[in-house]
């Protein structure tokens, strides 16, 4: 089998269900520029716009540390998935310390400001998927203060999703070999709302990941295997696969996602008035060559 996967899913999702057309086209969902072209790389133009910024900060000279794709990437697809701003950190400072940079000739003053750069620089580069993402943040507010204690929601085929985090209680283990180890004692006891809050938006996007793929190939007969956001076949059925993924695609983010969260979520739009969509084609994805590649 050969395989395939979403080039960025996350930000595929959210760009296309608030129809953004800067997060569509660098997410790779519109169609090359001519067939020669290459498929755009949303971690490289992160970094491009991170170095514009650094280069007109009071420390112009940190431009130089923002040019491996690998040191935008997590940043962008944890910031986007509510990492925390300490996760940005520590993933940076890991990317230099295994780079031999920190801590001989960055510290962590510097590290903390190139973290903010590649952060401003994602929303730049993605700024309606970032605003879905605040805006997810809010409906979660809103929702608890409704009363709810889980989170459910019906994705468009039909699956029913239901969110809820529990509070463990632990006990501490000393071991001869591993140290403290914490281990459960039991039954959960407790709702745990802000890991709730926490966990939407990567599992509300996860869930339309999962909506792709069986929305795609859901009467597929040959040979196939599907995690996540990837799939494989035989070489012979990868561009019927392919086809199938853009139509999937389509049919999940058609109308306004966000808002049929909200309403299967029992937040109104007086509580929490619904984000507007943008002026990107949603049908244009039927010819795009790299959203999955």
């Amino acid at each position: 089998p050969v395989g395939a996967d979403a080039t960025a899913s996350g930000l595929q999702l959210l760009s296309a269900m608030r129809r953004d057309p800067e997060g569509m086209k660098y997410s790779n969902l519109y169609p090359p520029e001519t067939t020669h072209s290459s498929p755009l790389d949303a971690y490289e133009r992160v970094l491009k716009i991170a170095r514009e910024i650094a280069s007109n900060s009071k420390q112009p000279q940190l431009a130089n540390y923002l040019r491996d794709r690998k040191l935008g990437k997590p940043v962008l697809m944890k910031l986007l998935y509510n990492g925390s701003d300490r996760t940005n950190r520590e993933d940076v400072r890991k990317f230099f310390l295994d780079e031999g940079l920190y801590p001989n000739e960055l510290d962590n003053k510097a590290i903390t400001k190139l973290t903010g750069f590649i952060k401003e620089a994602s929303r730049a580069v993605f700024p309606m998927a970032f605003e879905a993402k605040e805006w997810l943040n809010k409906l979660y507010k809103q929702s608890k203060l409704n009363g709810s204690n889980s989170l459910v929601w019906n994705t468009p085929t039909q699956d029913q999703i239901e969110l809820i985090e529990f509070k463990y209680h632990t006990k501490t283990i000393v071991t001869s070999h591993h140290g403290e180890v914490r281990i459960g004692t039991g039954e959960p006891k407790e709702i745990d709302h802000k890991a709730i809050g926490k966990a939407l938006v990567p599992s509300f996007v996860h869930s339309y990941d999962a909506s792709v793929l069986k929305s795609s190939f859901k009467d597929w007969d040959k040979p196939i295997v599907l995690i996540h956001d990837q799939f494989k076949v035989l070489p012979n059925d990868m561009d019927k696969a392919l086809e199938r993924i853009r139509k999937g695609f389509v049919h999940v983010c058609s109308d306004d996602p966000l808002a049929r969260l909200a309403d299967d979520l029992g937040v109104s739009e007086q509580q929490l008035p619904r984000l507007t969509q943008g002026t990107g084609n949603l049908l244009a994805v039927l010819d795009s060559s790299y959203m999955f590649n």
